[in-house]
């Protein structure tokens, strides 16, 4: 996967900024720097990925998915988070496609369940689970 052709990232010191024209004429924030170490992959990861604050704790993650899904794009990847100090509920939510974003951030300041949710910008892909190769698994049968 990669970026529509409209969103580019430029490299300015040691961040990397990713510039898309139709987030600042739609209203919404700029994305947030990445370190310029960064690779092509997980920036494009991370552009199609949001985090939900303040998510009803009665609420299921399927209801979650359910909501996003219906209201910005297909859910590809989610990961309910912890945060040292913070008792409200947040998770991370990656859509499958970039086109995702606009909507979902639009989702800010809504009602979810009993609360109403905070909607960001991620600065990290959620950490998926590592396929293993072949030879890996052939070794661990013998």
């Amino acid at each position: 996967l990669v970026l529509p052709s409209h969103v580019t990232n430029n490299i300015e010191g040691d961040v990397v900024n990713t510039s898309d024209p139709g987030l600042e004429e739609s209203g919404l924030p700029p994305f947030p720097a990445l370190p310029a170490d960064t690779d092509e992959k997980t920036i494009e990861e991370i552009r199609r990925t949001i985090v939900v604050i303040d998510i009803d704790p009665t609420l299921s993650a399927n209801a979650v998915i359910e909501y996003f899904g219906k209201s910005a794009g297909e859910v590809k990847y989610f990961r309910w988070c912890t945060k040292e100090g913070e008792d409200r509920k947040i998770a991370m939510v990656e859509f499958s496609d970039y086109g995702a974003i606009m909507p979902a951030m639009r989702l800010n300041d809504t009602v979810l369940g009993e609360r109403t949710i905070k909607v960001y910008y991620s600065t990290q892909a959620i950490t998926k689970p590592q396929a293993k190769s072949n030879e890996a698994a052939q070794k661990e049968i013998e």
